[in-house]
């Protein structure tokens, strides 16, 4: 009877490192997507807006946040492939690069970050993300 359940518990655990294994290459593959989905977005919206992502990176220093905090900003919404856009956030400390989607959707978080409430011209703006390494997953190294 001992055999047999040694033989059991060894299977059981094969399989569940097996598991194991195929969850962390689908979350690998999931985030490369994202990431990917994103850089598009994020081009596509680079373009809309007559930009160079260098560009933005270059205008943008730690020291003009307040500044840029309190500037007038009135919110364009520009569409990239069926998605409206208000713009985009970039953390060069742990090197993130996301488009901002108007409004969130289970569907669209999986390619971009989303507004989840608040607008720039109140100061309030929230924007969420998954927390894919590639997205907001780095956020703790701040």
């Amino acid at each position: 009877m001992s055999i047999v359940r040694s033989k059991l518990l060894v299977i059981i655990g094969t399989l569940l490192i097996l598991c194991a294994a195929v969850l962390y290459g689908y979350n690998t593959i999931d985030e490369n997507r994202a990431k990917s989905a994103a850089d598009e977005l994020l081009s596509g919206l680079d373009k809309a807006q007559g930009l160079k992502i260098s560009d933005t990176e270059n205008s943008i220093s730690t020291a003009k946040v307040a500044e840029i905090q309190s500037l007038d900003v009135s919110e364009q919404v520009v569409s990239v492939d069926g998605i409206d856009m208000i713009g985009s956030v970039f953390i060069p400390k742990i090197d993130i690069k996301l488009p901002v989607a108007s409004g969130w959707s289970y569907k669209i978080l999986k390619k971009a970050s989303c507004r989840y409430s608040g607008t720039a011209r109140d100061g309030k703006l929230i924007v969420l993300a998954h927390n894919y390494n590639k997205h907001f997953g780095k956020l703790s190294k701040l």
